[in-house]
């Protein structure tokens, strides 16, 4: 079938858009993701086989993690492919160093990696493109616990803000491991608190307009 406007014939099949369309991904900037949940030292399984850390996509873009480099700003490295590998917004995405969950302690892996270990005591995780560090966590002793998750309890992303997964069975993956890989940890981090200044604020407010706030006797 043709549709003809003045002398121009335009096949009907040529004017017909596609169903789909293929997702385009943004450029990943600093603060883009961070580092939100660590396993450095899981149970019944040796770190070999069971550590993973996982990351979350704080926009509200798709994101491209090809060409991301991990490390740990020594002689540890991992760089991903060329190959598209898309983050969808407000998602998390875990790399584990095995991604068999018959052998790696029971967890779903996004990408594994290799070249890059995470070491008990001290250590730090470094994401970089093109040489621009995208996002860092840098944890000491104390940081890391056997067989539980260290997970970000409150924003921003860094060691102190972190804390241990429960030990509850709404937590437990495996066998003896305790974690949220890939979902929201025990603690929605995302969620925005209360100040604490805020009773000092309403009690300012109700001077301001006249009236008072009453106080329990």
């Amino acid at each position: 079938m043709l549709l003809k406007k003045s002398n121009l014939s335009i096949p009907l099949a040529l004017m017909t858009l596609p169903t789909s369309m293929p997702i385009l991904a943004a450029a990943i900037e600093p603060g883009d993701i961070i580092i939100t949940e660590v396993m450095a030292n899981p149970s019944t399984v040796s770190d070999s086989n069971g550590e993973w850390f996982e990351i979350y996509n704080t926009t509200n873009s798709t994101l491209n993690l090809a060409n991301l480099n991990i490390s740990d700003g020594n002689s540890d490295s991992h760089t991903l492919s060329s190959d598209p590998l898309n983050l969808a917004p407000k998602s998390f995405f875990v790399f584990g160093r095995n991604g068999d969950i018959a052998t790696n302690g029971g967890y779903s892996a996004d990408y594994a990696y290799s070249g890059m270990s995470l070491t008990n005591s001290s250590d730090q995780i470094i994401l970089s493109l093109a040489g621009i560090v995208i996002a860092q966590l840098a944890y000491s002793s104390g940081f890391v616990l056997n067989g539980i998750s260290s997970e970000l309890k409150i924003l921003p992303s860094i060691a102190g803000n972190f804390g241990g997964t429960p030990e509850m069975a709404s937590y437990l993956y495996g066998t003896n491991n305790y974690g949220t890989p890939g979902a929201m940890n025990s603690t929605d981090f995302t969620a925005v608190p209360l100040p604490a200044a805020l009773p000092q604020l309403i009690l300012a407010l109700g001077a301001l307009f006249g009236f008072r706030v009453r106080r329990k006797s």
